[in-house]
């Protein structure tokens, strides 16, 4: 079976067999051999007729096979001691012995087990003659002794001169069975074998019709090489060649296949041009049928190039496994040590199930005594977060820039929250005069292609290193000045930054919901000086002084509990998408008694939230206010009593809700006639009928009265 793996093109080895190339002893090896082969196998072997004079040192690259071999074969015959050559070869076997994922078996063929452990009969004799020739390296002699008492000591078989068939069968038998074991045997695959049958599931090793393509896809660190290299060690044999390609020039080698053979390629995070290449391969029909290509990556959008591709996401670990394996990095065993249960919990809480996060931390905590732990943890974390961001960085440096914003705003303030909430935020906030017009939707599916995110019960999850990734990206050139930073999403931090008053070019968002009120309060003056704010959402947020300004960069406003009762009248909202003041103290959106002015006209405004403002008195000019608009929503604004009649001429308004605006007395007559208005809501309105007196739908059908109209029209926009 031919095998490509990291740039060296080689055969793959899973049995090294030792042997003293007697004419009896081979004649056995020959059998043993060949049915190691048939069984998908691969094993070396050397006759060894020629031996290596007296030289006592064996070249390392003839001991080359035997570091890549799974299992050794050693067969025990009576000259077997008297070759130089074997007994390098045992000292080799023997100094692997203990190894995860290696073993050794011997077989005493034509001598009894008693002679090889005690070196008795043709051992002793050669051992003396060997003795003679190397009295100026005893201890090489001694090694020799050793390592043949280890390795017989070993669980084997006694094999007669004229060995039963069956021998060799009950020996291919355990060889098998001791290979499956051993490819799970790593100390550190935790969770690794239910991951390794779902993928093989996919792989449907069976089916020998079709190419079949299997992507491994995940964040950073959460095991796809891993997965894919076992993968790799654990099904090659069941091809005619294999290969484990890291970079573009071992996938040229792989390629220059050209002869029809059922082929296993392993793609380890290699780059688009790679996977092109590949694509192009497939479709020129150069794998045959029974082929099998796996591919890791942190791209899912780079599979969709194949016509079809079975995709495997790799999932977090479960607590108890990621509970094991912090145990075996941090204690080196399998259970926690007594005393240590809080801090293993706030690591494991910090981790949150990734594999790189929890060997990275429980290795560095090794050999910390837990008197030091809760000192240490905040110096570790901070030391793992730098590790592990070296390998998270790479799927944010390959985003385009819309993405790498978007990615920013979702991790600074936007995890846990409703997914169509978020498109809203983020399509509010693209530029104005954007190509396309929901680059919020765009961009996310992006970030879930790339493993950055993901989306649960309709709502924006991110692992939470991935959003410390991305608060530290923010943070990254001055952590300790938040002025400084294109985001802010902290109360203190943002209460340095509107104490200063000084002018600030930096920041860009600001977002901040408290559960409670804040004990604390905002100078509001702060705000005046962020002269590039493009967001600005603020819940349960206090504030002192008097709002003079607001950047006309805005283009997202959500302040619940606006303090004050209209907008500062040197306010441009030209770039504004969406205003929401909720439960605010607004009496009227401009409050000066001036001729209408274009620098309070809000062109791109497409939703307008005053809901819950019950000092709203008076409502601007709709159709030169507010042009573009598709959302207003007044309900509880109980003191408003009349609306302009230009509400009428909104042809792009599709919802309206004036509910409990129980003061409402006027309705301009061709609001029921608007062509685009879907929704509204006129419930708990208890002047509704006065107003409908006063002010009947302009067309009604002969017979029809206005109650009729009404309720049609109603049914109609449902």
């Amino acid at each position: 079976m031919e095998s490509f793996i990291n740039g060296s093109s080689s055969r793959p080895i899973h049995v090294y067999i030792s042997f003293r190339g007697d004419n009896e002893t081979c004649k056995f090896t020959d059998r043993l051999w060949a049915a190691l082969e048939t069984d998908d196998l691969n094993t070396f072997w050397d006759d060894k007729k020629l031996e290596l004079g007296d030289s006592i040192f064996l070249p390392r690259h003839f001991l080359k096979p035997i570091r890549q071999s799974n299992i050794s074969i050693v067969v025990f015959s009576k000259k077997y001691a008297s070759s130089i050559w074997c007994l390098e070869e045992l000292s080799e076997i023997a100094a692997r012995i203990h190894e995860p994922r290696y073993t050794a078996f011997p077989i005493f063929y034509d001598v009894h087990p008693s002679e090889v452990q005690n070196q008795s009969n043709s051992f002793e004799t050669a051992f003396a003659e060997h003795e003679q020739r190397l009295t100026a390296n005893l201890r090489k002699l001694h090694n020799w002794r050793s390592a043949m008492k280890q390795v017989a000591d070993l669980f084997g078989w006694c094999v007669p001169l004229e060995p039963e068939p069956q021998v060799i069968d009950d020996i291919i038998r355990e060889v098998k069975r001791k290979m499956r074991e051993l490819f799970y045997a790593d100390v550190d695959l935790v969770g690794m074998q239910s991951r390794v049958r779902e993928v093989e599931e996919l792989l449907d090793l069976g089916s020998k019709d079709d190419t079949r393509v299997v992507g491994i896809c995940g964040m950073g660190g959460v095991g796809k090489s891993t997965l894919a290299r076992v993968l790799h060690d654990r099904i090659s044999h069941h091809f005619d060649a294999s290969y484990l390609v890291l970079n573009a020039f071992e996938f040229d080698k792989a390629l220059m296949l050209r002869n029809p053979k059922r082929t296993l390629i392993v793609l380890d995070c290699v780059n688009i041009h790679i996977i092109l290449g590949l694509v192009t391969s497939v479709r020129e029909n150069q794998l045959v049928g029974g082929s099998r290509i796996i591919i890791t990556t942190r791209d899912e959008g780079v599979l969709g190039m194949f016509m079809k591709c079975y995709i495997y996401r790799v999932k977090l670990l479960t607590k108890n496994e990621a509970l094991l394996l912090f145990c075996r990095n941090a204690f080196k065993c399998d259970f926690p040590m007594r005393g240590y249960e809080e801090q293993i919990n706030s690591v494991l809480q910090y981790a949150n199930g990734l594999p790189l996060a929890i060997v990275v931390m429980g290795s560095l905590l090794y050999n910390t005594r837990v008197s030091e732990w809760r000192s240490a943890l905040v110096a570790i974390k901070k030391a793992a977060l730098r590790i592990i961001m070296n390998v998270l960085i790479k799927s944010f440096d390959d985003l385009n820039f819309d993405a790498k914003q978007m990615f920013l705003d979702i991790a600074c303030f936007f995890t846990g929250k409703e997914i169509k909430f978020v498109e809203g935020i983020l399509d509010s906030t693209q530029p104005v005069l954007s190509s396309y017009g929901h680059r919020g939707k765009y961009c996310m599916q992006i970030l879930i292609e790339k493993s950055l995110m993901t989306i649960i019960d309709q709502k924006v999850h991110m692992h939470g290193l991935v959003q410390e990734m991305g608060r530290e990206i923010v943070r990254h050139r001055f952590p300790g000045k938040p002025e400084t930073w294109s985001r802010l999403w902290d109360f203190d931090d943002i209460y340095d930054v509107t104490q200063s008053g000084r002018a600030n070019y930096k920041v860009e968002a600001i977002v901040l919901e408290l559960e409670n009120s804040h004990g604390s309060t905002l100078r509001v003056e702060g705000l005046s000086t962020m002269l590039n704010l493009r967001l600005l959402i603020f819940r349960n947020v206090k504030f002192s002084g008097v709002l003079r300004s607001l950047t006309s960069k805005l283009q997202y406003i959500s302040w619940h509990q606006y303090p004050f009762t209209s907008l500062p009248s040197t306010f441009d909202p030209c770039f504004l998408r969406e205003l929401i003041l909720t439960d605010s103290c607004i009496r009227c959106i401009w409050n000066n008694a001036k001729k209408f002015s274009p620098y309070q006209r809000f062109p791109y405004l497409r939703n307008l939230n005053l809901g819950g403002s019950k000092d709203l008195t008076k409502m601007p000019d709709f159709q030169n206010s507010f042009p573009s608009l598709e959302r207003l929503d007044l309900e509880g604004c109980v003191k408003l009593s009349k609306l302009d009649a230009s509400i009428g001429y909104l042809s792009t308004l599709k919802f309206l809700n004036l509910r409990n605006c129980v003061n409402l007395f006027s309705i301009p007559n061709r609001l029921f006639s608007l062509p685009s208005l879907e929704v509204i809501n006129l419930a708990c309105c208890s002047t509704f009928a006065y107003c409908l007196k006063f002010c009947p739908p302009e067309e009604l059908s002969e017979g029809e009265t206005i109650e009729q109209s009404l309720s049609w029209k109603r049914r109609k926009l449902r």
